[in-house]
Parts: C-alpha cells; sequence; structure tokens
C-alpha cells in the first residue's frame, strides 16, 4: 500500500502505510513544537516537556509503573528536533492497543508536580553536564544557531537540552503551559507504518488520541515558515578541541524556496554519488595525502533544501594543507569518480534495499518529513523498482549529477585554532573551487 494521508472524523492528520508483509507496527505523534518554540533565554523547554510526557507520574500510573512501558514494547520512546517533537512506539499488533493507550494516557492525566519537575531536572542537567563538546558538535551548533538568521534559531545550544543556564531558568509552569498551548490536535499529525488496517487505525485514533488530546490550541513552528534565511558563504570560528580542525564544505543540491520537491528516484541517484564521493575523498586525503584521520561525504536536508557535504578532520597543524588542496581534490573528481566505484556503490545500494524496506521506523520517519516538507505524500516504490532502477543508473548520469555540484558556489565553515582564517579569501577559494563544464 501507498502511503497514505486523511483526516479522521475527529480533526486528526493521519499518515498511514500499510506494510503486511511484517507483523510490527510503528505509531508516532508528531506535534509541530521543537526546540524553535522555545523561548528566548529558555532554551531546552521543549526538550524538558518530551521528557515531561514520557516520564512525569499521571493520576493512573507512578513514575516507577510508566518507566515499564520502555520494556513493555520493542521500542516506546520519543525525540525533540529543530521544529517537532515526536512520541512514538514500536511494537506487535496483538500488543498495539495497550501501546497506544500508554502512549497517549500522560496527554491528558499528566501531574504536574514539583516532585515530578525536580526529578527530570536533575536527568537532563545530568544530560547536559555529559555531552561531548567536540569541533563537529560545533559545526552542528553553528548551523543551528549564527548561521541562521532567524531569532529562533540564535536560542539553540550544542543539543536539544540547551544548556544549564537556560536549564535554570525554566520552571515549572513553562513547562505546563508549553504542554497546553502546543500539544493540541490541530498541531498534531498521526504517523502509522505496519501490518495494521485503515479501520483499525481510526479506532485507536477515535480511542486514544481523540480523547486526550485539546482539540483547539495554537499551531507550532513550521518547516516553512524558515525558508527566507540567508546563510552566509563562509563562517569561521575559533575551533572548541585543542590541535584540532575542521573543514566544512556543503553545496545545495536542491532549493525549497524554487524547486518544489524531489522524488525518490532523484534522492536515490543523489545518494549514490555521495557514496562514491565518500570513496574518493577518503583516498585523496586519507590514503594518498594523510592530511586527516576523518572526511565523509553526506547528503542531508536543512530547513532551505537538500545539501551534499564534504567533511574533513584534520590535526590543526595540517589546515593550511586542507584548505590548500582541497580546490585540487575538486578538479580531481572526474579522473577518481571511476565507473568501477560506481558499480560498487550500486551493488551496496541494492544489497541495502531489503533492509530499508522492512525498517518500519525509517518509513514512518520518511513518510512524515515528505509530507511536513511538501504538504503532501510522494509515491514510495517497491524493493523491485528500486533495485532495476539503480542498476539503470549510467556513468554518464552520475557524471552530469557530479558536473552540476562543483559547479557551485560551496559555504564554507573552518573550525581551527589558527585565527588567521579570520581574513580567509573566500572569493579567491571559490575562483579555484568552481568548475564549469
Amino acid at each position: 500500500m501507498k502511503p497514505k494521508l486523511l483526516k479522521t472524523k475527529d480533526g486528526v492528520k493521519v499518515i498511514i502505510e500499510r506494510c503486511t508483509d511484517v507483523k510490527g507496527i510503528v505509531f508516532e505523534l508528531h506535534f509541530n513544537a521543537g526546540a524553535l518554540n522555545d523561548p528566548i533565554g529558555k532554551s531546552g523547554l521543549a526538550h524538558f516537556c518530551e521528557h515531561a510526557i514520557m516520564g512525569f507520574a499521571t493520576k493512573k500510573h507512578s513514575r516507577a509503573e510508566r518507566s515499564n512501558n520502555h520494556g513493555k514494547f520493542q521500542q516506546f520512546n520519543a525525540y525533540t528536533a529543530d521544529y517537532d517533537t515526536c512520541y512514538y512506539v514500536m511494537t506487535t499488533k496483538n500488543k498495539i492497543d495497550e501501546a497506544v493507550d500508554a502512549l497517549t494516557e500522560p496527554f491528558s492525566d499528566i501531574i504536574y508536580s514539583q516532585n515530578n519537575f525536580d526529578s527530570e531536572f536533575k536527568i537532563i542537567s545530568d544530560e547536559i553536564a555529559t555531552q561531548l563538546k567536540t569541533n563537529n558538535m560545533q559545526r552542528v551548533h553553528l548551523l543551528r544557531n549564527k548561521v541562521y538568521k532567524s531569532k529562533e534559531f540564535k536560542n539553540l545550544g550544542y543539543t536539544y537540552a540547551g544548556s544549564q543556564e537556560s536549564l535554570n531558568r525554566i520552571k515549572l509552569k513553562d513547562v505546563q503551559a508549553f504542554i497546553e498551548k502546543f500539544y493540541n490536535i490541530v498541531n498534531l499529525t498521526v504517523n502509522v507504518v505496519g501490518n495494521i488496517t485503515e479501520n483499525e487505525i481510526k479506532k485507536l485514533i477515535s480511542k486514544y488520541v481523540a480523547t486526550r488530546l485539546n482539540k483547539i490550541g495554537e499551531k507550532g513552528f513550521s518547516i516553512k515558515n524558515n525558508l527566507g534565511y540567508k546563510e552566509p558563504a563562509f563562517y569561521y570560528e575559533k575551533a572548541c578541541e585543542k590541535d584540532k580542525a575542521l573543514f566544512y564544505a556543503h553545496y545545495k543540491l536542491l532549493d525549497f524556496r524554487t524547486e518544489k520537491y524531489y522524488n525518490r528516484d532523484w534522492y536515490i541517484e543523489n545518494r549514490i554519488v555521495s557514496y562514491v564521493l565518500s570513496l574518493v575523498i577518503f583516498d585523496y586525503f586519507r590514503t594518498k595525502k594523510e592530511l586527516c584521520y576523518s572526511c565523509s561525504c553526506n547528503i542531508f536536508q536543512k530547513a532551505d533544501g537538500v545539501y551534499l557535504s564534504f567533511n574533513i578532520v584534520c590535526q590543526e597543524e595540517n589546515t593550511n594543507e586542507v584548505v590548500k588542496v582541497y580546490p585540487e581534490f575538486i578538479k580531481s573528481l572526474f579522473e577518481n569518480f571511476t565507473e568501477e566505484k560506481l558499480n560498487q556503490a550500486k551493488e551496496v545500494f541494492i544489497g541495502a534495499l531489503n533492509f530499508d524496506y522492512n525498517d518500519l521506523a525509517s518509513k514512518a520517519n520518511i513518510n512524515f518529513r515528505q509530507y511536513d516538507i511538501y504538504g503532501y505524500l510522494l509515491d514510495d516504490k517497491k524493493t523491485k523498482k528500486d533495485e532495476e532502477f539503480i542498476k539503470k543508473f549510467t556513468y554518464q548520469r552520475a557524471i552530469t549529477i557530479l558536473k552540476g555540484i562543483v559547479g557551485k558556489k560551496p559555504n564554507l565553515i573552518i573550525l581551527a585554532n589558527n585565527e588567521k582564517y579570520k581574513d580567509f579569501d573566500y572569493k579567491d577559494f571559490c575562483k579555484n573551487t568552481i568548475i564549469k563544464k
């Protein structure tokens, strides 16, 4: 069955994909209220609310009793992202009624007590204390924070938990107000993948979701709200790790402001190309040049589009050489991006298809992200069609995609202790890096 979007008689938006060849079911509650809804000065509030829903005692169950849910089902958890918070359960069909009951119970029965608050405060405080400050996390922080121009992004810390200073400002009344404001049906998308029928899902929603969530409330942050920000083409900051540096160049493959969507075929093609580029960059910077101990090429999605990145982690003493030879690396791509490497990548992706298809959590996440960005669902092709498409993916097509990448100006982040990069000539760098073919 293809992913399907519908609205129940109770007004609940639902994404459904039935998979009859598996026994499991993933049931997710997505609220468009994440870290971008944190009040200024109280970053981490959305994350604290995630903990409250999962960890506070309810009128029916103590904290200890509620913690048993994590062991009762295959997965029972939650996470906070930039613009949404998700509560989910993965279980078998014979337990789905009990699972949805447990997942939705706190939304109507939660106890807002100081004791509950203090217990979660300590857990989150410990979480913040154990966060590792690495150059890579510093980069993530920059992409979430200083790089974005909207005031919402400026409030984020290294992780969604915020900082200890911002956590200290959060009070019990803030948690209650946030939940009552954003955890409602108009701000909710239910996302279900697995061996369950549409009618069975509707009954679960009527029984548990519609009766336990407020029917009125405010909508939270939407990814569409931040399509107008401008990102600096070059950004330097002193590295938080001594004697280590990070070079990070990313290229926009697709702009959500001008191109409305990308389909699965486009995604597969670009993933395969990025896999080959991972092999090439490793050969160049690690094997041949011996300039780094970690380097990769990845495709990732941000609020304004889809990007391809080259990420190089090196010793501080090698930073100058990495920056110097990067244009040479780009120029060498057409020589080193071989048909042999492409065939190797295609074999890897064909081998992974069955795993991808049976990964209910991944399918559920893909369905929700597609809906959240585009407002509708894309067709999800079956494994056999994907395999046929990959086999037909030619070397000439891969080179065409590669030309499109290297013909663009990269956005660049350098994290290093050498402050000379404050005066880095980015325009000259691009002049030597952009290849028009």
